[in-house]
Parts: C-alpha cells; sequence; structure tokens
C-alpha cells in the first residue's frame, strides 16, 4: 500500500484502505453485515486506448475471495459500476467491500478481456476508522 503497483499498462496506487463500522449521515447511515472497508486508489491508464475495469475483490490468507459490492452510490467519490479510464488519464475513487477486519490483498487487472487479463495482487493492511469518539484519558493533578 502506497506504492505504485503496474499491471499492463495500468498503474494502481492505494492511496488509503480504512474498516469502518457504520458509513453515511446520521440518521441515514449503513450498516454492513461484518465491517466496511474503503479503500480509496487512484488507477493511471499509461496506454494508447480507453480501459475498461470489472469489479475488484479481495482475498483473505486463506485464499477466500470477496467481491466489491455492487450498490454504493452513498459512497462518497465511489468508482461506479462502469469504470472506464481514458488513455493517459488518471482517475481517483473509492470502492467498496463489507468483510471481517484482517489484512486483505487486493486484485487487480490490466483491463483486459476477461480470462485472458493478466492479475497482480496488492497487501491491504488492518486499518481502522479512527473518527469515532475516543475516550480522553483524565489528566494528573500536579503535585504541590
Amino acid at each position: 500500500m502506497g506504492e505504485r503497483a503496474g499491471v499492463g499498462n495500468l498503474t494502481y496506487n492505494i492511496l488509503e484502505a480504512t474498516f469502518f463500522s457504520q458509513l453515511g449521515d446520521i440518521g441515514q447511515s449503513k450498516i454492513p453485515q461484518k465491517r466496511f472497508l474503503v479503500i480509496r486508489m487512484s488507477i493511471t491508464n499509461g496506454g494508447a486506448k480507453e480501459a475498461e475495469l470489472p469489479l475488484f475483490r479481495v482475498v483473505d490468507s486463506a485464499g477466500i475471495e470477496t467481491p466489491e459490492l455492487q450498490d454504493a452510490d452513498f459512497l462518497k467519490g465511489w468508482f461506479g459500476l462502469i469504470r472506464r479510464i481514458g488513455p493517459t488519464q488518471t482517475e481517483e475513487g473509492r470502492i467498496l467491500f463489507d468483510v471481517s477486519p484482517k489484512n486483505y490483498k487486493l486484485e487487480v487487472t490490466d483491463g483486459g478481456e476477461v480470462g485472458k487479463e493478466q492479475l497482480a495482487f496488492i497487501d491491504i493492511p488492518i486499518d481502522f476508522d479512527t473518527s469515532e469518539p475516543v475516550q480522553a484519558m483524565p489528566e494528573s493533578s500536579p503535585k504541590k
């Protein structure tokens, strides 16, 4: 994470990956079955033609694959379902998974024909949302 990963003409850069217990505004929040894993990333197409990207998957250490959620229009900056990146263009956005909190690898593709595409994996270390209130430790009184 944080380093560029190239697959074919595409270059991926994972900017942030965080687990959340809920997403959205108060009163309209979305609750996951497990935890939401939000990955913010950029993708650069260094090729001469448009690249089309499928939905992503994460893989845990046991090899269990979990597909990206397809209904995430409530997520600010969501890449959406149809993902096309023009030649020499860079797009930034977020993708969403509903998974148990642990380390994963994000499967990325070169945008080639399904079944013939090149794949690579990017490590996604565990990190939790820190925007929830955290109780402060009481200050110790100075001794006289």
